[in-house]
């Protein structure tokens, strides 16, 4: 028998609780994608990144760090239409990245924080543009025309304290 939630969605797997804990934010997705892709923040980005690879242990998660950085590059070189064009799924996994690190560490973007949500996202595509296929890090879906939802699941350790969830 289906569970309907909120969302119109339906679920028929018993005894498991397809909601997820996401943090939404109202956005424009165009304006959203044109902020992520200035070369300031692609930048911003990419030393946030060599930060976090210095102090990162888990390989998969350094290796797929890396490949984000690789895309980020080829962004700022290309152009996002162009390497959109040629390899969506990663684009959309360095949009879900970089949103995530962003709002983690208080960057300027184009968002409205609506706070926390358990959120029935299951059914829909992943990520900006409904490509991101990786897992590792952070998920993001376009709930609807002008809501995201990001759940994290990444770890940091720092130098002063003890691990915290980071996207």
């Amino acid at each position: 028998m289906p569970l309907d939630k909120p969302n119109g969605a339906a679920y028929s797997r018993p005894g498991w609780d397809p909601d997820m804990r996401c943090e939404c934010f109202r956005t424009d997705p165009a304006a959203l994608i044109a902020a992520l892709t200035e070369p300031a923040y692609i930048t911003q980005w990419q030393t946030a990144a060599a930060e976090e690879l210095r102090r990162l242990a888990d390989r998969r998660l350094a290796e797929h760090l890396r490949a984000l950085d690789q895309v980020a590059s080829r962004i700022a070189t290309f152009g996002v239409d162009v390497v959109a064009q040629q390899d969506p799924a990663a684009v959309d996994a360095w949009f879900t990245d970089a949103i995530a690190v962003g709002t983690w560490n208080g960057w300027t973007l184009p968002l409205e924080a609506l706070g926390e949500q358990d959120l029935a996202i299951e059914p829909l595509p992943r990520g900006l543009i409904a490509a991101d296929r990786s897992s590792e890090g952070a998920a993001l879906w376009l709930i609807d025309d002008t809501t995201i939802a990001l759940a994290r699941w990444r770890e940091v350790r720092s130098d002063d304290g003890p691990a915290r969830a980071r996207d």
